[in-house]
């Protein structure tokens, strides 16, 4: 199968850069596999940054201060990001845009195979980005996402896979985008929960798929009282798996945003990867 040969990386500045870069490098197909670098500032006038105490100011003189010094950050990043890849084969590509995050980062995840973004967990910073920006991403650009939790260690992406499956949609997109991954995995181990009123389980169709691409797979078909996010992180830990695959927003988003959801609650409290797709 051909794999991830163009990886989108966002990065912020912060301290998940270097896991994300760590991660790209761990998943792409070929060590001559195109990475690009993006950082996004947002679009004058901030949210932050400049408040009453520059109001007096000729608001181009403001304008052209706020430029300059994203200008300047992002120019840092980009040295860092360069500088983490030296050694890697095909030269990294980087770009600088104004915007939305968001939107911005969705728009260039379209062009890629697959994009690596965070942050996620619960030390995220909400003025940077949303804890489930990643699957924002997911959700606008159509295309899968990596999310990596902002103090991760990455040894390895998918050596042992966690693969959440309910039949849905979501779910199968996730699992046609991970297969890059699943193919060259130690253990993928396919996680259904039970639903109430459920006669039989999705888990056989999944498995014979599977099988179809010579990918071998332990299922885990279980019912539990705790919430779904719960399970998952919870059967995750004890398998020792290195990625979790699994469908965002499987709900509509209004209802997702009302009463949390499994999506945002896994990118919240996560240690691993999550691979996602909507």
């Amino acid at each position: 199968m051909t794999g991830y040969r163009t990886i989108v990386v966002y990065l912020d500045g912060g301290k998940g850069d270097l896991s994300r870069i760590d991660a790209a490098k761990a998943i792409a197909t070929g060590d001559d596999a195109r990475l690009s670098g993006l950082h996004v500032a947002a679009d004058f006038p901030p949210g932050l940054g400049f408040g009453i105490q520059n109001a007096h100011e000729p608001l181009i003189e403001v304008r052209q201060r706020y430029n300059a010094a994203a200008l300047d950050r992002a120019d840092g990043i980009r040295r860092a990001f360069e500088t983490h890849l030296q050694d890697w084969a095909s030269k990294p590509e980087w770009q600088f845009a104004f915007g939305a995050i968001d939107a911005t980062v969705a728009h260039h995840a379209r062009g890629a195979d697959i994009t690596v973004a965070g942050p996620v967990g619960p030390d995220a910073r909400p003025e940077r980005a949303a804890v489930d920006l990643p699957a924002q991403i997911a959700l606008a650009a159509g295309r899968p996402v990596l999310a990596i939790p902002s103090d991760a260690r990455i040894d390895t992406v998918g050596r042992c896979v966690l693969v959440c499956w309910n039949g849905s949609r979501e779910a199968a997109r996730a699992v046609g985008d991970a297969l890059p991954i699943l193919d060259r995995a130690e253990r993928v181990i396919a996680l259904c929960i039970e639903e109430a009123g459920r006669e039989l389980s999705p888990l056989a169709g999944l498995e014979a798929h599977l099988a179809g691409h010579g990918i071998a797979v332990e299922t885990d078909d279980t019912t539990s009282r705790s919430p779904v996010d719960y399970t998952i992180l919870n059967r995750a830990a004890n398998r020792s798996a290195d990625l979790i695959v699994m469908g965002a927003y499987g709900r509509s988003r209004l209802r997702q945003t009302v009463l949390g959801g499994t999506t945002r609650d896994v990118l919240r409290f996560t240690t691993v990867p999550v691979l996602l797709a909507h």
